[in-house]
């Protein structure tokens, strides 16, 4: 859905917000599974810490687009009100 009311900022600060946005959700599920595979070849085990790596990355990859998505509802409903106050004083 896109947005009726514009984006105070710059088009170029709302890009990189979302690059670092994505960049944030990638790192946070890539980072935990490569420190486990570190921890299995440093410790000699086959997966265990692998498999533990993916699956709190993946938890935190999830948490962070639940919280990103709160923001954004929470964007909407405070612009859509503002909007519906303008058209109301018209």
């Amino acid at each position: 859905m896109v947005n009726k009311i514009p984006d105070d900022r710059a088009p170029i600060a709302v890009a990189m917000h979302w690059a670092t946005q994505v960049t944030t959700i990638s790192l946070e599920m890539v980072i935990p599974i490569l420190l486990g595979v570190w921890a299995d070849r440093r410790l000699g085990t086959k997966a265990l810490f692998t498999i533990l790596g993916g699956i709190a990355g993946l938890w935190l990859g999830i948490w962070t687009l639940i919280r990103v998505a709160k923001v954004l509802a929470a964007g909407d409903r405070k612009r859509n009100s503002g909007a519906k106050k303008q058209d109301r004083r018209s």
